[in-house]
């Protein structure tokens, strides 16, 4: 499944077309937990992602080896409210070869969002190019930490939800 739950004025014939929403392709294992979690440790850095992102037009693509085991339901289940309702979807089929990550964000974006800014979570840099700029690299024994925070507060920036009107007036375009 590539797409969920996308609000009718934020895509036209599949694609997003707000320009005031951001992406974050988010990986599970080793960001919102360490790797070596245990099974009751699962998901414990997700409040901080989820605070973070609070307020923002930021949604949620789960790029996660996780969406290939788990229906996004039950992943979406395990996060708090906020980030929950942040998540639109999973990237689609795995790519194989350099960079498999990078390859499945990049085919995800050509399909539905060409124009939108994106930003990866992950611990995993083998699956980017060297030197990739959207990629937020966490270390995979800690998880997200406050620099991947800050990061992801400056690349959000004075991000705002629209206002109804603003929304409205982009509906009509």
């Amino acid at each position: 499944m590539s797409l969920v739950r996308l609000p009718a004025k934020w895509h036209h014939r599949g694609r997003l077309k707000c320009l005031d929403v951001y992406l974050l392709f988010l990986d599970i294992d080793g960001v919102l937990h360490p790797t070596s979690a245990t099974l009751s440790e699962r998901f414990c850095r997700a409040e901080r992602l989820a605070a973070a992102l609070a307020g923002s037009p930021c949604r949620v693509v789960v790029s996660s080896s996780w969406r290939h085991h788990h229906p996004l339901g039950d992943i979406a289940a395990r996060l708090p409210a906020s980030l929950r309702r942040a998540v639109i979807g999973t990237t689609g089929e795995p790519c194989f070869g350099r960079w498999p990550r990078h390859q499945e964000i990049l085919a995800f974006v050509a399909r539905h969002a060409p124009d939108v800014s994106w930003r990866a979570l992950d611990d995993a840099w083998l699956e980017f190019p060297p030197g990739c700029p959207q990629l937020i690299l966490c270390d995979p024994n800690v998880g997200i930490d406050e620099r991947q925070l800050a990061n992801l507060q400056a690349w959000l920036g004075g991000a705002a939800t629209p206002t109804a009107d603003e929304a409205q007036s982009f509906d009509r375009q």
